[in-house]
């Protein structure tokens, strides 16, 4: 669009020629006027593509910022450019959120520019998480402690407490891989959420893949919270009730579980008698007693104690 802009302005130049050679000398015959004219547009276009290389190049923003966030921050990517033009990009940057009053800045390097990473460490820039598409450093501008929030400090996990009403037997099964294989006690469907995935289709989504069997939530039993979870982080551990739906017929998932089987609430509870919190969980579905949900629009979901009946 650029260089065609560029030509039309000079063809418009053109079209005065003839006067101008005019002043020049004896008038050109038409063919030379015609050849003149269709070189003048060849440069134009040429010195019009030119321009519009450079241009495109110089678009191809070295830091491509997101807008200021609520806390006065700002989440960078590392985009395209030469990686020796990185730390005179990232210091003209660093000095211009400063005098703009930027607080934290939230920097964002894809592992095919991971060579920037050294740079922006020098610059006062701290690792602080990972995720498959980039690396994700941060720094805070003023002087002073970072408020800036850590890596996430938690995991989420689920146990599903599966009950056939009917039988009032539970869903257990035992996995291939782990420490409860190694122990070969029959268990609860256990797995994490995924990212921005409620407690509630996370323990039904598990049930599905462990054991093929479709279920729907019935409430939130009980939340454990621990701190012996990998690489230094705690647990939240949600158990949920979930009523089976169609047929109860287990499918083993290949690779993760060796056996599922229904059995009686009172035999799994003896398998983990050494453990009051385990204990209790049973208990409490036995009773069929647990939290209630409520979903709003706004996304959130609270789970609550229901009133009594």
């Amino acid at each position: 669009l650029r260089a065609t802009r560029f030509g039309a302005a000079h063809c418009a130049s053109v079209s005065a020629a003839p006067t101008s050679f005019a002043s020049v000398g004896a008038a050109p015959t038409r063919d030379a006027a015609a050849a003149a004219a269709r070189a003048l547009i060849g440069t134009a276009l040429l010195a019009a593509g030119g321009a519009a290389a450079r241009a495109d190049s110089e678009d191809e923003a070295v830091l491509r910022e997101g807008p200021v966030d609520a806390y006065g921050g700002v989440t960078v990517r590392v985009a395209a450019g030469r990686a020796d033009d990185f730390p005179k990009e990232l210091d003209a940057a660093l000095a211009r959120w400063r005098a703009n009053g930027i607080t934290g800045v939230w920097l964002e390097v894809p592992p095919e520019r991971a060579d920037r990473l050294p740079a922006a460490l020098a610059r006062g820039f701290e690792l602080h998480s990972a995720e498959q598409d980039h690396v994700l450093l941060a720094a805070w501008l003023p002087p002073g402690p970072s408020p800036l929030p850590p890596n996430a400090t938690h995991q989420v996990g689920v146990g599903a407490v599966v009950v056939d009403s009917k039988t009032n037997r539970i869903l257990v099964v035992v996995e291939e891989v782990g420490p409860a294989a190694q122990a070969g006690v029959w268990k609860l469907p256990t797995g994490l959420a995924n990212a921005r995935e409620d407690v509630a289709a996370a323990a039904v989504r598990e049930v599905r893949e462990e054991t093929g069997i479709a279920c729907v939530f019935k409430s939130v039993l009980a939340v454990r919270h621990s701190h012996r979870a990998p690489r230094g982080k705690s647990d939240l551990f949600f158990s949920v009730l979930l009523e089976p739906v169609g047929d109860l017929s287990a499918t083993c998932q290949p690779g993760e579980i060796a056996a599922a089987a229904w059995m009686p609430l009172d035999d799994v509870a003896a398998q983990h008698g050494s453990s009051p919190a385990w204990r209790r969980i049973y208990e409490l579905a036995a009773e069929a007693r647990g939290f209630r949900r409520d979903v709003y629009p706004s996304g959130g979901v609270v789970y609550s104690v229901p009133p009594c009946e």
